[in-house]
């Protein structure tokens, strides 16, 4: 075992060995950078959740969904029994837990700083005065209104407030209170797109029924690059090297470059093939050479190693953004084959 080994294999000991009310908690980036991890790539969620089980653990909430920063807990799982896998971890009772599966591909409600970052509530007995005060003071155009800790009774907004006091001028909270949306922090994100542009926000529900965050348009888009941007790098990326392959390859060859394991898929041009038999296509040094460009092989297969990394990482839909420099990596693939193609 290396010494890296060693390290997760003594944290992870010493988290099972913990009582309850004394689990390891820690941040969901700091978890992660134990195996080296800058983020939550498939195989890395892979190898984490097998060390996890092999160590009769679980971490709550789900280490594989929400934002990178938020806290979770490591709990010893009571029984193999209890060692069953699900999507959501949920609240079953002091001396109990569940596991979460690390298979999930959907992009969660809480891959958004937003939706786990917590919001400021008002009880449904305090005064429209206070209301607008705390708007006031953290800048936010609604707050929700609670009777508890978990019953929400609607939210309280600045056009909510101005459409009441154009009938009466003299209202209270209650009656400047009105319905609102709520989503749970493990929804599909994409699913709830619609209903956040149309409502202009909604609140996100934790596991243990609280509510721990808000989204709104704005953390929409200003996530929008965050999010989408690599999928539409890694997009553009895919075009041009296509667009290479089917301006430097015969038919018949671009037709061998198919899997040998799938002999019936039809393979007219370059757009029939999966990224790897496209870069699988430079790699025989004959062809390489026929190609003439003056440029070193093994760089440029390297690059495209590179790319086909980060693109089955993303297709997976790892919740976390891609690191700047790997980003780099495919920008620059571009505008190489941007050159190739001129």
């Amino acid at each position: 075992m290396t010494e890296n080994g060693n390290e997760i294999d003594r944290f992870l000991t010493d988290a099972a060995r913990r009582s309850a009310g004394d689990e390891v908690t820690i941040s969901i980036r700091d978890f992660i950078a134990k195996w080296g991890a800058q983020r939550r790539g498939f195989w890395y969620v892979q190898r984490i959740q097998g060390d996890l089980d092999a160590h009769g653990l679980s971490t709550i909430p789900p280490f594989e969904s929400g934002w990178i920063d938020n806290q979770i807990r490591l709990l010893a799982v009571r029984s193999p029994e209890d060692a069953v896998a699900v999507t959501d971890a949920e609240s079953i009772g002091d001396d109990q837990v569940t596991v979460a599966s690390s298979t999930g591909t959907a992009l969660k409600v809480g891959s958004l700083k937003s939706a786990g970052g917590g919001l400021v509530s008002i009880e449904r007995t305090e005064s429209l005065t206070r209301a607008q005060s705390l708007m006031l003071q953290y800048d936010y155009s609604q707050l929700p209104v609670l009777s508890g800790a978990r019953k929400l009774v609607g939210a309280v907004t600045w056009e909510s407030i101005a459409q009441k006091r154009i009938h009466q001028a003299d209202c209270e909270l209650r009656g400047c209170t009105i319905a609102a949306d709520v989503v749970s922090i493990d929804d599909d994100l994409l699913a709830h797109i619609p209903r956040i542009i149309d409502r202009g926000y909604v609140f996100v529900r934790a596991a243990d029924e609280t509510l721990c965050g808000i989204i709104t348009p704005t953390d929409l888009s200003s996530n929008f690059l965050t999010l989408a941007g690599p999928f539409l790098l890694i997009g553009e990326v895919e075009r041009y090297l296509r667009r290479v392959v089917s301006g430097s390859f015969t038919a018949e060859e671009i037709e061998a470059g198919r899997d040998e394991r799938d002999p019936l898929r039809k393979v007219r041009a370059a757009d029939d093939l999966t990224i790897g038999e496209v870069a699988r296509l430079f790699e025989p040094r004959d062809r390489w050479h026929d190609l003439g460009w003056d440029i070193d092989r093994t760089v440029f297969l390297s690059a495209l190693g590179t790319l086909t990394e980060l693109r089955n990482e993303i297709m997976h839909f790892s919740p976390d953004p891609v690191e700047e420099d790997r980003l780099a990596q495919a920008r620059n693939l571009l505008k190489w084959l941007k050159l190739l193609r001129a």
